[in-house]
């Protein structure tokens, strides 16, 4: 039992195999994060909604949309007309994101094109 014990320690997260596998997910993790981000820059936050929109440089052209999070949900709105066209959110927060998508139509049509150049976009103010 002793031996075992100590075996255990030796593989524990800070040391042995354990530990590499633990700091080489991590590091995967994050490359992977970093990787998905600047492909799905984040244009807006408000309200516990985050919207992203995706960058296809040289892949096929969708019609301009963008992706719109809360919580567990993703709703996926076309930019002209503003609509959803895919996924679901709640009632409540697809009404919010109708309203901002509304208000920034010009910008978010901008920043389609933008992207799609393999451009950063900017930041989109937020619904207050």
């Amino acid at each position: 039992m002793f031996l075992a014990n100590k075996a255990l320690q030796r593989t524990g997260p800070e040391n042995g195999p354990a530990g590499e596998l633990e700091r080489w997910a991590d590091e995967v993790g994050s490359i992977w994060r970093t990787k998905y981000n600047a492909r799905v820059p984040e244009l807006s936050r408000f309200f516990g909604i985050i919207i992203r929109m995706f960058m296809e440089v040289g892949g096929p052209h969708h019609t301009p949309h963008f992706h719109a999070y809360y919580q567990e949900e993703v709703g996926i709105f076309s930019i002209d007309p503003v609509e959803l066209i895919a996924g679901s959110l709640p009632k409540r927060q697809r009404r919010l994101v109708e309203a901002w998508a509304e208000l920034h139509q010009s910008e978010l049509a901008v920043e389609w094109e933008q992207l799609q150049q393999g451009k950063a976009p900017k930041a989109i103010e937020p619904l207050k």
